[in-house]
């Protein structure tokens, strides 16, 4: 049996949002260098952690090449059995779960309900991209 994989450090699960590294210094923000995203990037897709948050309405999911245990029946349901009653930007006060491409599909499935206007999500990848799942899980 193989041993278990070591837990990600909380860094990483803590900092759902790129926006989380913004910092205020005297009422100036002090902006991420790109390192800094990229550490942040590196060490989520590092912990198969690849969603991260880039402000309220946007979702980067990074290439982890590989399925991902999280892609399945009981975490669509997870999400689904959330209270998405409020779908107000930016950040969930529920911290519990990960960022994830099916609390994108709740968030504007429940935002379509409340405002009774279609919405749209758009995908944006590689031309080259073999991966369509992630645009297939929200549907």
């Amino acid at each position: 049996m193989a041993p278990a994989a070591p837990a990600p450090p909380r860094e990483i699960t803590t900092k759902h949002d790129a926006l989380s590294l913004i910092k205020d210094q005297g009422g100036v923000s002090l902006y991420p260098s790109d390192d800094d995203l990229v550490n942040l990037l590196q060490g989520r897709f590092r912990s198969d952690l690849p969603y991260t948050r880039l402000g309220a309405s946007v979702l980067l999911a990074v290439n982890p090449l590989k399925t991902l245990a999280n892609l399945n029946e009981a975490s669509a349901n997870a999400y689904a059995e959330k209270d998405w009653s409020s779908t107000a930007p930016g950040p969930r006060p529920d911290r519990s779960l990960q960022p994830h491409i099916y609390e994108l599909a709740v968030r504007v499935f429940a935002l379509a309900n409340r405002k009774h206007e279609n919405q749209a999500v758009v995908f944006r990848c590689e031309p080259d991209s073999s991966r369509p799942m992630y645009k297939e899980a929200p549907v």
